[in-house]
Parts: C-alpha cells; sequence; structure tokens
C-alpha cells in the first residue's frame, strides 16, 4: 500500500508543480488587419493593420501576459517606442482585453510610458 502511494503520489505532484510553475509559451509572428478609432471623433474610424512579434505566456490559473511587439500601421508612438508587456485583463468566451501601453526610452521602470488605448483579440489571432 505504501508503495502504490509513493509510486502515483510522487509522479502526480510533480505534475502538478510542472503545471502551475510551466508558463506555455508560444510564439507569435502575425499581421492582422484590423480598425482604429478614438472614441470621442466617430469620423477618426480606419482601417489599418497590426503587426504583433513575441511570445504569450498562458500559465494555468495566473494571468496571461504578452511580451514582445505591438505595431499599428499609422500610428507613430507604436512603430518607434517600445511595447511594454501587456496583460491579458479580461477574458471572456475567448475574447481577451488588454492595455497597449507604450515606452520612450528601454529603461526599467518605464519614465515615458504612454497607454495608447486597449486591444481586444480573440484565442484564434495566436
Amino acid at each position: 500500500m505504501k508503495r502504490i502511494i509513493i509510486f502515483t503520489g510522487i509522479p502526480l505532484l510533480l505534475i502538478i508543480i510542472f503545471l502551475f510553475i510551466y508558463q506555455f509559451p508560444e510564439k507569435i509572428s502575425v499581421v492582422r488587419t484590423a480598425v482604429a478609432f478614438n472614441d470621442r471623433n466617430p469620423d477618426s474610424l480606419k482601417n489599418t493593420s497590426i503587426n504583433i512579434e513575441g511570445t504569450i505566456y498562458r500559465p494555468l490559473f495566473r494571468q496571461h501576459i504578452f511580451k514582445g511587439s505591438i505595431k499599428i500601421r499609422g500610428i507613430e508612438k507604436t512603430e518607434n517606442y517600445e511595447t511594454l508587456n501587456t496583460e491579458v485583463l479580461k477574458r471572456k468566451n475567448g475574447i481577451n482585453m488588454g492595455n497597449l501601453i507604450y515606452n520612450k526610452t528601454h529603461t526599467n521602470p518605464p519614465q515615458h510610458a504612454n497607454m495608447l488605448g486597449i486591444i481586444w483579440f480573440d484565442d484564434s489571432v495566436f
């Protein structure tokens, strides 16, 4: 009986620890069509594209984080500034939401951070 507990308990414990620690990284390199707008100006609606390159980390039972660059064609800050880590703040029915924050310089902590807006994407983007 003691042997059964050891031979099933230890591997089970190792699997649980692995699933808790491992972040399930996935490399991303995609270009998608998108729509950009300013909510204060209804005439600002324009078609554009988004270039996403980096890695998304999807640990179980914890916040998902994208580390890389998100560049939106036609928006200078996204093309010239550093993209800070994009945390998935909300997830519902396969739709994810995060803030787009850019930093003018490569300093840690960020000194000139600018929140550009919010990005929504579904799980099929990656």
